[in-house]
């Protein structure tokens, strides 16, 4: 039921970033984010001015 709620943190089966079985190091070549855990960058700032915030 926790899960159904959106409440990831106290999810038993929830998957996320930092979870043993994902492939998380610096070469990876994919991650699985949830959108509502995501902000957009806007175009005005350039990427090596957002790579800090990241």
């Amino acid at each position: 039921e926790i899960c159904l709620l959106g409440d990831d943190s106290h999810c038993p089966i929830a998957e996320w970033y930092g979870r043993p079985s994902f492939n998380t190091g610096p070469l990876s070549t994919i991650a699985k984010w949830k959108g509502q855990w995501l902000f957009e960058i806007p175009d005005e700032i350039s990427s090596e001015d957002a790579a800090p915030l990241m």
